[in-house]
């Protein structure tokens, strides 16, 4: 299901062959693949951070603050990365239920037509 929002947020539709169809560019792309992969390694290396405090030694106070501080700081970060691909995801969601469509549209039109 598509929602309205997946339209919103998507910058480059286009006509084509009579149907709408949505461009994803190349630029797009390497951001999607980029935001993706360093939203992931962000958050994995906070949890990892966060995995940290009960190997230490003697953890002090300030010690746990900082590390905990850096943990949530990642890991909001690499958050905030995975979100920047929700136009990308919107297209691919959009471009999928188009094609779906005209696919319907096409079998349906020759069962009409061989009637």
């Amino acid at each position: 299901m598509v929602l309205w929002g997946h339209f919103c947020i998507v910058a480059d539709i286009e006509p084509k062959d009579g149907n709408i169809y949505v461009h994803i560019s190349r630029f797009d792309k390497a951001g999607y693949y980029y935001n993706y992969f360093s939203g992931i390694f962000m958050v994995i290396a906070g949890l990892l951070s966060l995995a940290k405090i009960p190997m230490m030694e003697m953890p002090t106070i300030l010690g746990i603050i900082i590390i905990v501080s850096l943990s949530l700081f990642l890991m909001l970060f690499g958050l905030l990365m995975l979100s920047q691909t929700s136009p990308v995801r919107s297209a691919k969601k959009i471009n999928k239920l188009l094609d779906d469509e005209e696919a319907l549209a096409k079998k349906s039109s020759k069962e009409n037509c061989s009637s």
